[in-house]
């Protein structure tokens, strides 16, 4: 497990999703995942959150063309089931934190049921102090987080900086939302060395700007993703291609500024 996130007393710890339904929805997963802990912190309530990768042993495919995975190739892993409380007690003591948040999410196509629960830590066990429990459209989820990172706000202390899911999210388009959640979750990937088709991503990428260009958490998570791409060995010309063109969509926002220098430097070997 990789643990990444701010340390300091009053942590909390956004466990790693169980998950289960259409593939696709992992993605969304992570996404929520990672959006809930990065908007607590800024919210001022310390954060971190956990993702478990595997290694691809062995293939069986018998459709046609080539199989869609290869021995020896990055995924993150999935989890069906969240332990009990106690299990997820001892993991949250274990990384120093005083509470913790677990997410369980089943997707099937257009509609999703997300359940969360918070509870506090300490020697003498969990205590649950929240629990929400959505089904619905997938229209609907960029409310639902917001509704998550506002009650786990409250509940430990920290004043949400935000009215509202369209202000958290900077647009008030929910598709423009979902999407940028879904490419929260690739980013993820990105960083623990899962490969996707690259045009494919910065195709989605653009059509994520295309529809928020003056969202800050588009402008933030656009500067995330192209900065793993060139951790990966993304050609530094087609990343800043790509951004130029951005650009003239988005503007030159403030935090794509040293982005262009950033991108432009190939990886060395070794």
């Amino acid at each position: 497990m990789n643990v990444v996130g701010t340390l300091g007393e009053g942590k909390l710890v956004v466990l790693y999703p169980a998950f289960r339904g259409d593939t696709p929805g992992m993605d969304f997963a992570f996404g929520i995942q990672r959006t809930i802990a990065r908007r607590l912190k800024a919210c001022g309530r310390p954060t971190m959150f956990g993702v478990m990768r595997t290694r691809v042993e062995h293939v069986e495919f018998e459709g046609e063309g080539p199989p869609p995975l290869h021995v020896g190739q990055i995924q993150l892993a999935v989890a069906e089931m969240w332990p009990d409380d106690e299990v997820a007690n001892m993991l949250v003591r274990q990384f120093s934190c005083r509470w913790g948040l677990v997410l369980d999410m089943t997707a099937k196509q257009s509609c999703t049921r997300l359940e969360s629960r918070v509870f506090e830590a300490d020697e003498g066990g969990a205590r649950a102090i929240a629990r929400r429990e959505f089904d619905g459209e997938n229209v609907e989820l960029p409310a639902e987080v917001f509704a998550i990172v506002q009650e786990v706000a409250r509940r430990t202390g920290v004043r949400c900086a935000w009215g509202g899911w369209e202000d958290m999210f900077g647009t008030g388009d929910p598709i423009a939302a979902l999407m940028g959640l879904r490419m929260t979750g690739i980013l993820s990937g990105l960083e623990e060395g899962v490969v996707y088709d690259r045009d494919t991503l910065l195709a989605e990428l653009r059509a994520l700007v295309d529809a928020a260009p003056r969202s800050g958490f588009v402008i933030e998570l656009v500067a995330e993703v192209l900065r793993a791409l060139h951790r990966q060995g993304a050609s530094p010309m087609h990343l800043q291609g790509w951004l130029r063109r951005a650009q003239s969509v988005a503007g030159r926002p403030a935090g794509w500024a040293e982005l262009d220098a950033q991108i432009g430097t190939p990886i060395a070997d070794g």
